[in-house]
């Protein structure tokens, strides 16, 4: 069984601090709380391309997924992109 929630940051410096925050108010709100810093996981460049010569998720991405799932409740802080919400392919 995982963690209550789950809190994901997608990059350092401001954005793993505000996650540590988040994270914080949880722990003390009672929350079983795990972070996960994606910028400590040697992921893989999406491209297009890649995505259409391997289907299969290389084993960088398919490490994830055991967390990902054991956790009911994610929050994601990401970067801004541009002044808006980074882009995102399911």
């Amino acid at each position: 069984m995982g963690p209550d929630l789950l809190v994901i940051t997608a990059s350092h410096g401001e954005n793993l601090a505000l996650a540590e925050r988040f994270a914080s108010a949880a722990r003390r709100r009672g929350m079983d709380v795990a972070l996960l810093d994606l910028t400590r996981h040697p992921l893989p460049l999406f491209t297009s391309r890649r995505h259409h010569a391997e289907p299969v998720a290389p084993e960088e991405i398919a490490a994830l997924r055991d967390p990902l799932a054991a956790a009911p409740r994610w929050l994601i802080c990401t970067p801004e992109y541009n002044g808006s919400i980074p882009p995102v392919l399911s």
